[in-house]
């Protein structure tokens, strides 16, 4: 995911001279507006962390590869660290893989 996209996509802050609450004490519109866009914002900066190597697993643990071409994690059980080569786990390597659509490839 490209992160300028997400960065572009940020909620317009609202006018920050009007009330962020009602006399009812509940979030003006325009604040919880603000608000829900921010969370949807947030979820999807986190799953595009989760899909560029933020996270480590075992080679066991690895998400499925097929239709995640571009995708990367780190690994932390590789019993080999040879670029291109399909991972395997068993090892002691720490090394980025990357889907290449179909498996998981160390790189």
């Amino acid at each position: 995911m490209p992160f300028t996209t997400a960065l572009k996509s940020f909620p317009r802050i609202p006018n920050e001279q009007a009330p962020i609450a009602q006399s009812s004490l509940l979030p003006a519109r325009e604040f919880f507006t603000f608000l829900t866009g921010l969370r949807d914002w947030a979820t999807t900066i986190t799953a595009g962390l989760g899909e560029s190597g933020a996270t480590s697993f075992t080679v066991a643990t690895l998400p499925t590869a097929v239709g995640k071409s571009g995708v990367r994690y780190i690994v932390t059980d590789a019993n080999a660290t040879t670029f291109n080569s399909i991972v395997a786990g068993g090892g002691a390597n720490i090394v980025p893989v990357f889907s290449n659509g179909t498996t998981w490839r160390i790189g």
